[in-house]
């Protein structure tokens, strides 16, 4: 939470006084792990058109978040992983 106010406090600092900036892909998917938990490749692409994933959640790990991953299965036999926030 508090690297969140610091990246938002560095934007407002870029964006000038009174405007307001959109936040960008990281904070986004930060706050849906906050809220949901877990994330998927796909819930970042169809919620946020973020199509790296793995390096938003690289950056989180940098900031010191602790993230989990997990590979599952789909009944087709595709895998992909499920980052999951750590509180």
């Amino acid at each position: 939470e508090r690297e969140v106010k610091k990246m938002k406090k560095e934007k407002r600092k870029k964006g000038g006084v009174g405007l307001r900036r959109k936040i960008n892909k990281t904070q986004e998917v930060y706050e849906y792990m906050r809220r949901y938990g877990k994330i998927t490749t796909w819930d970042a692409f169809v919620k946020f058109k973020a199509t790296r994933l793995s390096g938003i959640i690289w950056n989180l790990r940098g900031y010191g978040h602790n993230i989990v991953s997990e590979w599952k299965v789909n009944k087709d036999g595709t895998r992909y992983k499920v980052y999951q926030l750590i509180k």
